[in-house]
């Protein structure tokens, strides 16, 4: 387990998060055990998790916002991707 992170460590986490670092980048940026933080991002109950997960969840929000909106506008492309998107999130919620 992780030691609490602190209020900065916590922005830090959810901007690396925004920014898809991998949970091993954030635990070196954040100067945490790597194993420990690995760890700490399997309780999804965790401070931790949650401010990761928040930044990252943010920013594929903004992604699909794009991408929907391209897709309305008739790009093919987005329109497939946005076909996959859907798919994935139905089989996620089975």
């Amino acid at each position: 387990m992780v030691p609490e992170l602190n209020e900065q460590q916590q922005k830090t986490l959810k901007e690396l998060g925004a920014n898809f670092f991998t949970f091993r980048e954030c635990a070196v940026i954040l100067e945490i055990e790597t194993s420990k933080f690995i760890n700490e991002m399997k309780t999804p109950s965790s401070i931790t998790y949650k401010a990761y997960y928040a930044g990252f969840y943010a920013s594929a929000l903004k992604i699909r916002k794009s991408i929907m909106e391209l897709a309305i506008r008739g790009s093919g492309p987005a329109q497939q991707q946005m076909i996959k998107i859907i798919e994935s999130a139905l089989a996620g919620n089975r």
